[in-house]
């Protein structure tokens, strides 16, 4: 019969005649072993705590710069707003426009969403997921006198809501003539840059 190696098996040995071990020595150094050991580990720094993989959030942004939707995950936002993971997944990392919406890993406040919205736009860093039979909205921009962009709609209708008019037939035809002056602001289909829109302000303003 196989005997493990431990106190049984010495004790097997010892009714061999094959030796004695004095148990009482035996136990003591044993407990003195069991608490020098204790106290070496109580000196031994804790192990790494083990990293954890946060969820990646996506913070989605209007034209405005308004936060318009939050998703827990890739998976999560294109479930809702189309494309692949990999899309969404660089598009929210280098803070580009997905489907009319700017796209962000971290929350942002309302002037650095609409200053990243107007970058992403001015760089072509925009991404249309869905293609629709119906008819394609026209953006509308507005300037101040000195050029700068001070907003980005989706529509004119939304132009006129947010600016609680109710011209928009009005408007829709005389920007169909080209660029107008209203509520001292340039309103425009097209995007330009501050030079371009501040020089058609200053000759939009000599003409009315």
């Amino acid at each position: 019969m196989q005997i493990t190696k431990n106190r049984k098996y010495i004790q097997h040995l010892e009714q061999q005649g094959e030796g004695l071990i004095n148990w009482e020595v035996w136990e003591r150094v044993a407990e003195v072993t069991r608490q020098l050991i204790n106290e070496s580990f109580k000196n031994c720094p804790a192990p790494p705590k083990k990293n954890i993989i946060q969820k990646l959030v996506v913070y989605c942004y209007d034209n405005n710069g308004n936060e318009v939707k939050k998703y827990d995950s890739n998976k999560d936002c294109v479930h809702e707003l189309g494309g692949n993971d990999s899309t969404i997944h660089k598009y929210s990392i280098n803070k580009y426009i997905f489907n009319n919406l700017l796209l962000s890993r971290e929350e942002l406040t309302k002037d650095r969403a609409f200053a990243l919205y107007r970058f992403a736009l001015e760089h072509g860093k925009v991404y249309q997921a869905r293609i629709t039979k119906t008819k394609p909205k026209k953006t509308v921009y507005t300037y101040s006198r000195l050029g700068k962009m001070t907003g980005v709609y989706e529509s004119l209708n939304q132009y006129c809501k947010c600016i609680g008019s109710n011209s928009q037939t009005k408007l829709r035809k005389r920007l169909l003539k080209g660029d107008i002056i209203t509520k001292y602001k340039l309103l425009s289909y097209q995007f330009y840059d501050e030079e371009i829109a501040k020089e058609i302000y200053e000759k939009k303003s000599r003409n009315s």
